[in-house]
């Protein structure tokens, strides 16, 4: 299994207030490999032990909260689903949770899915997207999203633990 922040968050307290249910199998970015679970691994006492390791860096509780909220996002973005519409595609299937937890309209997240918008001499083109494609554009959006937070994490991480260069001194012998 990869990207485990998921299953943590999924057995963590919080995971219902965000409008996730069910466990690991139940979301398609975490179903696609052979085991939800990592033998010795207790994900409940991880995702504490997580939520501390933040709070101890200094991470605040509003982002804590945001972390979690696009985590969510994230395992979300992977239910939507694309048919056919048209010359293009149109959402099948999204979880009414997930325009919330972005701060936007369920039609402003089909319509940035389901069509491509260029800028050409100063003026936006916008064509339709395919089911297929539409799907593709759905994943690269969770992924920026992901690799983003993560991002996000690591600098404010390393940021804390950094030594103060004015106190590190270096010698040789």
């Amino acid at each position: 299994r990869n990207f485990h922040v998921f299953y943590l968050l999924l057995a963590g307290p919080e995971a219902g207030k965000l409008g996730l249910s069910g466990g690991p199998k139940a979301y398609k970015f975490l179903n696609q490999g052979k085991s939800e679970k990592v033998k010795g691994l207790d994900d409940a006492k991880w995702y504490k032990e997580m939520m501390d390791g933040l709070k101890f860096i200094g991470f605040s509780p509003e982002e804590q909260n945001s972390m979690l909220q696009i985590l969510a996002s994230i395992l979300m973005l992977g239910e939507m689903t694309f048919v056919k519409s048209g010359e293009g595609s149109k959402v099948d299937k999204i979880d009414g949770k997930l325009a919330s937890l972005l701060g936007c309209s369920e039609a402003l997240i089909e319509s940035a899915l389901t069509h491509n918008t260029v800028l050409v001499n100063k003026q936006q083109l916008a064509s339709d997207l395919n089911a297929a494609a539409a799907s593709d554009s759905r994943d690269t959006l969770a992924k920026a999203m992901y690799e983003r937070l993560f991002r996000w994490v690591y600098e404010r991480i390393n940021d804390r633990i950094a030594a103060d260069p004015e106190k590190v001194k270096a010698g040789i012998g």
